[in-house]
């Protein structure tokens, strides 16, 4: 009799506890303690859940519309790995809220969906985000190359999926593209070097540089710190990339070089480049993935 008391006090323990976490809201992968840290807000899991939409009710299209393009591979969604969505989080944090906010996932590292894709990321769709799933891998140039062949009417803001982007990180960026249209807007810049007529490797290049002003052909828009891509319905803007970056024969050069591409595809199609220059210090870009 007393084996059997103790078996039902286990069991009404157990079912009490699931009725306490589901009213309270918990989920494995959300982590209350690194939102509470990196965003000095507590919340609970269904408070998260709960939070206003972080993109536009009603997005607009063309020149006025803003769309956030970015991509991941599945050791950063893997069941239990906590990281990527406080990267979209922060994004709906912007001051500017943008028109769209698009994850790319490629169906030959998701055959089976959003099935390995963590709750987190499924949640974070009823505030606003979207997964699309695409049939190729392009690598990390996933984050800009879909959202071309998609011809989306609107500019596209490619962002990394291991930092954290301030407050006023995407109002900066509208700004500075409202003066230059039609440039290519970067927050953070490496210069490349010239010797003896011969363009040196990246690796000799110069560090981040974040200080305004136009770019010339030397200067490679860095991509973790977010890069806006003027929206041009003749294409005529990023024509390097269009006629030369969407060929299949090129993605194995491209993949795990994206910034470097990107540049080469600029120089060529002779896009301007502006560096923001504002206010905002890259230390606070938190990288949070060892």
């Amino acid at each position: 009799m007393k084996k059997i008391s103790s078996f039902l006090a286990i069991i009404l323990f157990f079912v009490c506890t699931q009725c306490l976490r589901a009213l309270q809201g918990s989920h494995q992968d959300f982590d209350a303690k690194l939102y509470k840290r990196y965003f000095e807000t507590s919340v609970t899991y269904a408070g998260w859940k709960a939070l206003p939409r972080g993109v536009k009710a009603k997005p607009a299209s063309g020149q006025n519309a803003y769309v956030i393009s970015l991509t991941t591979w599945p050791p950063r969604t893997k069941k239990g790995t906590q990281g990527i969505w406080l990267t979209i989080e922060s994004l709906m944090r912007q001051s500017v809220k943008p028109d769209r906010i698009i994850l790319w996932l490629s169906l030959e590292e998701y055959p089976d969906g959003l099935v390995n894709v963590p709750q987190t990321l499924i949640d974070l769709q009823k505030r606003g985000l979207e997964i699309i799933f695409v049939p190729e891998n392009d690598g990390a140039a996933k984050k800009l190359l879909p959202a071309l062949k998609a011809q989306l009417k609107a500019n596209i803001i490619t962002v990394d999926d291991d930092i954290l982007y301030p407050a006023g990180w995407l109002r900066a960026l509208v700004h500075s593209h409202q003066r230059s249209p039609h440039a290519i807007q970067a927050m953070a810049k490496r210069r490349l070097k010239v010797r003896d007529r011969i363009l040196q490797s990246y690796a000799q290049s110069s560090g981040h540089d974040t200080s305004g002003g136009r770019g010339d052909f030397l200067d490679l828009a860095l991509g973790f710190a977010g890069v806006l891509y003027p929206y041009d319905a003749t294409h005529k803007t990023y024509n390097g990339l269009h006629k030369r970056a969407l060929k299949r024969k090129y993605i194995t050069l491209i993949a795990k070089a994206d910034d470097l591409w990107f540049y080469v595809c600029r120089v060529l199609a002779r896009t301007p480049l502006c560096i923001v220059g504002v206010n905002v210090p890259i230390q606070q870009y938190i990288t949070f993935w060892s």
